[in-house]
């Protein structure tokens, strides 16, 4: 296993197809060219899946799909914060039929992030389900447990105190974390349940936000954000190179904190100490999870602190991250076998501890690619009027359709790119601060010092919001 090769790994595999249950859907891209991918349920529905499905052969059950139960209309949910058990419940009959046409003992089922629910449905129907622990993941999602692990490691730590805001003023947390500081759930995904405090106005405003749970208040350190891609195999860490993480930027339709997009060709134009000291605090934590029971993919995002520098880790999570399906393309697009494929063939037992320990360094290796994730920054719902083609997209000049495709390595020059991610179809009903498209490039997209997207990113962004021509026409006038 020294020397990566798509057809050997992939034939490792032999007689075994997966299903696999993710947020969405076009996460399989990548690993489908390396694992026997048969089936995927998904929360979200795009014409780009309809591509996969027809060049890759995959079966797709989306929720968004249109049905005759919901007369066929198309709508794009906000998924952030919502449960990935929806994805098998909603489309439980579509899913068993797909697993009745093949015999139990060659399916192998997983679910990213892990599902209770799956896992629970495989027990009980004699298939076999590969993933962590769900209760184990569930557990290291609590924000509480990062701090713990940055405590007992002695580690750059910047959490502040965990407390109920109704029995606290703006003044007191003014008095004791400065002008600003940020307010956290203790748990949250692509930055949901996290608000930024500038003044009295902003406090008042984020109260009812939390209503009575306690909430972690920390300082506000600012500065550029970063995020990596790791995992814990047979007790081991292993880690790879980090990205610059898109958050809040208002041109992506987003809000503050909010997450939207990565960048590892940025990334690989930082200080290589500084690379290097983020990446042993992530393998650090890793074994420190380890220890506690921990296996599995996990991330951490870290902020470069605008006062003295360093990288102070903030969010621990231990699944799949956004960045995640991103990472596989730029290392297949390397030659490099994928560090959450390394992951998943270990834990299928396809693969051993000391074979992929072989890979180790090359996990860490920079690599290039970024991605812009757009979403609806309206606070009512838009219907989708134009016809936004997934697929290569290039310039300079206007932006014009290339051809059909949906992996990063289509992206042959630095003016290419490609549109991708559940891409909606016309007439789609986009609801407020949903997903609208993922953005694919090779080409730098933010600069590694001051996360600001770049002229050429901008105007790729805005001709993809422009092409999909969202509209407030009312469902009502149809």
């Amino acid at each position: 296993m020294g020397t990566f090769s798509p057809a050997a790994f992939r034939s490792l595999f032999t007689r075994h197809r997966i299903y696999w249950q993710c947020f969405f859907g076009a996460y399989c891209v990548g690993l489908d060219q390396i694992l026997p991918i048969e089936l995927v349920s998904s929360l979200d529905h795009g014409s780009d899946l309809e591509l996969i499905r027809g060049q890759c052969g995959i079966h797709f059950c989306a929720v968004e799909e249109p049905n005759d139960a919901d007369g066929h209309t198309r709508w794009r949910r906000n998924w952030i914060g919502a449960s990935i058990e929806t994805a098998f419940q909603r489309r439980r009959a579509a899913i068993e039929r797909q697993l009745r046409a093949h015999p139990r003992q060659s399916w192998w089922i997983t679910s990213s992030p892990a599902s209770d629910h799956l896992a629970m449905y495989c027990r009980e129907n004699g298939y076999r389900y590969v993933g962590p622990s769900p209760d184990l993941t569930a557990s290291f999602q609590q924000k509480q447990r990062l701090v713990e692990a940055l405590r007992e490691l002695r580690l750059p730590c910047a959490q502040g105190e965990w407390l109920s805001l109704r029995g606290t003023t703006y003044q007191e947390l003014h008095g004791r974390w400065g002008r600003r500081f940020v307010l956290q759930k203790a748990v949250g995904a692509a930055g949901s349940g996290t608000r930024l405090v500038q003044s009295e106005a902003d406090f008042q405003r984020a109260v009812p936000c939390f209503g009575d749970a306690m909430v972690l208040v920390s300082p506000y350190i600012g500065g550029v954000s970063l995020n990596i891609n790791a995992a814990v195999i047979g007790g081991e860490a292993f880690v790879g190179p980090p990205n610059v993480q898109l958050s809040g930027i208002e041109a992506l339709g987003s809000t503050w904190g909010g997450y939207c997009g990565n960048d590892y060709s940025a990334a690989d134009q930082l200080d290589q100490d500084l690379v290097a000291g983020v990446q042993e605090q992530a393998a650090r934590i890793g074994r420190w999870m380890a220890g506690r029971g921990f296996d599995g993919l996990y991330g951490l995002d870290f902020v470069l602190s605008e006062r003295d520098g360093r990288a102070y880790a903030v969010d621990l999570n231990p699944r799949w991250q956004g960045s995640t399906t991103l990472s596989i393309q730029a290392e297949l697009a390397s030659g490099r076998l994928p560090l959450a494929a390394a992951e998943f063939a270990y834990r299928c037992g396809v693969i051993s501890l000391a074979e992929v320990r072989v890979h180790a360094d090359a996990f860490g290796r920079p690599l290039a690619g970024a991605q812009m994730c757009l979403r609806s920054s309206a606070e009512q719902a838009l219907r989708v009027g134009g016809n936004l083609h997934p697929g290569l997209y290039q310039s300079p000049g206007k932006p014009r359709f290339v051809r059909s495709a949906f992996r990063l390595a289509d992206c042959a020059t630095d003016d290419q790119w490609l549109i991708t991610g559940g891409v909606p179809e016309t007439g789609t009903w986009v609801a407020p601060g949903s997903w609208l498209v993922r953005i694919y490039t090779n080409r730098t997209v933010v600069g590694p010092e001051s996360s600001a997207l770049s002229d050429w990113a901008s105007r790729v962004a805005a001709h993809a919001f422009a092409a999909s021509q969202l509209t407030a026409v009312s469902p009502l006038a149809e």
